[in-house]
């Protein structure tokens, strides 16, 4: 996932044609936590740059197409990230286990 975030839940999951070789690829997007540290963009965001950005700002710069999402994220889906965190944030259950052990 990533050295900066911790999962907390899946926002989303999809089936798709990757390519000849691959033709029912899983997609699962996920909330991460944000724990501090430099975000790096990898894999197919190497060379992206990087930056926070309120809903409401994404919003209105996709909508004058000022910025280009990558191919895979949708407006929705940031929509319900930011309601996923409200959940969190106002229902946190502190005995919630996120990782079970193995």
């Amino acid at each position: 996932m990533s050295e900066n975030g911790r999962p907390l839940t899946v926002l989303h999951s999809q089936t798709f044609c990757y390519d000849g070789n691959i033709p029912h690829m899983i997609g699962i997007y996920t909330l991460l936590r944000y724990e501090g540290g430099k975000v790096v963009p990898r894999d197919d965001m190497i060379g992206s740059d990087f930056r926070w950005w309120g809903l409401d700002e994404l919003e209105t710069a996709v909508a004058a197409g000022t910025i280009t999402l990558h191919v895979s994220t949708h407006l929705w889906m940031l929509r319900r990230a930011v309601k996923m965190v409200r959940c969190f944030v106002d229902d946190w259950p502190e005995t919630a286990v996120l990782q079970p052990k193995l």
